[in-house]
């Protein structure tokens, strides 16, 4: 049980320099916080396209699945930068689990922003995939303060807690990058398929906009 209120004490604002995890507990945190990120993302995806019961469930199934295979292709990149940079002493269990709380903490948002966006697919079709994509970005935002906040709160004692910045820099752009890949080789997530959802060949198709004729 400790893991799991420590996953909340570490998404939430309250001091947790007291906190003590062993491997196990952390490696539990970590399974527990993916899973529970997983099915925060379907209910977004539910929600992105509440307007039709066939593209909800896909949703429900391809939200998740992207946020999961982004993730894992980032990861190994992220390791070796970290195994790289961070202090002596400081484990890539520490890595995994605040990647976890971070991508808890932002599903999380997602799932609470998920009544909002529903009601916007539901009864405006301008405005609810503008709506939908910025709660995405909300929590993108929030998911990448949480990685910074958790990283730093998991180092061990006196290790700088600037060694963080790099790793999570790094973290953002490969997954943005993998993620709006992936994004353009499935189907769209909105009602209609945004320049994020493109990948690489949306600046190609603009650059070829821009070229006399």
């Amino acid at each position: 049980m400790q893991p799991v209120i420590a996953l909340f004490d570490l998404v939430s604002a309250r001091d947790a320099s007291s906190l003590t995890l062993g491997r196990n507990q952390r490696l539990f945190l970590a399974a527990f916080g993916l899973l529970c990120a997983i099915v925060f993302a379907a209910v977004w995806g539910l929600a992105v396209s509440a307007t039709t019961a066939p593209a909800a469930l896909a949703n429900a199934v391809k939200v998740p699945m992207l946020l999961v295979v982004s993730g894992a292709v980032s990861l190994p990149a992220v390791l070796l930068c970290w195994k790289l940079t961070a202090a002596d002493g400081a484990p890539a269990l520490d890595l995994l689990a605040a990647y976890a709380v971070a991508v808890f903490g932002g599903t999380l948002v997602l799932a609470a922003l998920s009544p909002l966006v529903a009601l916007y697919a539901h009864s405006s079709g301008f405005a609810g995939p503008y709506v939908a994509f910025g709660s995405a970005v909300v929590g993108l935002v929030a998911g990448a303060a949480l990685f910074r906040r958790a990283l730093g709160r998991l180092l061990p004692p006196g290790a700088p807690r600037r060694s963080v910045a790099l790793p999570v820099a790094l973290m953002l752009v490969v997954q943005l990058a993998t993620l709006s890949q992936l994004a353009s080789v499935v189907s769209p997530v909105f009602s209609h398929r945004t320049v994020f959802g493109r990948g690489i060949d949306a600046l190609d198709s603009h650059g070829a906009e821009a070229e006399p004729q």
